[in-house]
């Protein structure tokens, strides 16, 4: 999931992917916390493009960075598990189920 090089300049292009896709690693930088791609090249320590930062390094903080930094791995698991309801079982099997994720991958999806 999420293996592709990211090119800076491609987010946000039409027809290219409109978010940064992960995985997304969390680092703490002073008293807050990055969440966004590590740049392993030069330093895997550190961030290299920023997607989100918290105001603070609490608890809440943390849970809040993990969720965050989680989302591009749980938007693909989403989308995964619905093509394969959609292969796999009659339309009518799980509806309130598929509905929801749907809703999901479109607020993701069309930011």
């Amino acid at each position: 999931m999420g293996s592709e090089t990211v090119r800076p300049e491609d987010i946000g292009v039409e027809g290219k992917m409109k978010y940064t896709p992960g995985p997304w690693a969390i680092a703490h930088s002073g008293n807050n916390i990055e969440i966004g791609l590590r740049n392993v090249e030069w330093n895997p320590n550190i961030i290299g493009m920023v997607v989100a930062k918290t105001i603070g390094n609490s608890k809440v903080c943390e849970a809040n960075a993990a969720l965050i930094a989680a989302a591009p791995d749980l938007l693909e698991a989403l989308k995964e598990c619905c093509e394969w309801i959609r292969k796999h079982s009659p339309a009518d099997d799980w509806p309130f189920c598929l509905d929801g994720a749907r809703m999901a991958i479109r607020k993701a999806e069309d930011a």
